[in-house]
C-alpha cells in the first residue's frame, strides 16, 4: 500500500484514522511512501518523479 496524502491541512485527522484501521488489521508493515514532506507526511504522487521507488513508511 502506498501512503500519499500530501501536506493538505485536512489530511492529518483522516490519515490518523485510516492508519489506525490499517494497524488494527495487522497490515501496518505493508505501508510505503514515495517521499516525505517536511512535516513527515507522505508526498502526493503528483509531485514525485516516475523513477521514484517506494520506501517503507512507519507512522
Amino acid at each position: 500500500m502506498i501512503c500519499a496524502w500530501g501536506a493538505h491541512k485536512a489530511a492529518p485527522a483522516r490519515a490518523a484514522e485510516v492508519l489506525r484501521i490499517i494497524r488494527m488489521s495487522g497490515h501496518g508493515t505493508l505501508l510505503h511512501h514515495l517521499g516525505l514532506n517536511k512535516d513527515g507526511s507522505p508526498k502526493h504522487p503528483l509531485y514525485i518523479a516516475a523513477r521514484t521507488r517506494p520506501q517503507p513508511f512507519s507512522f
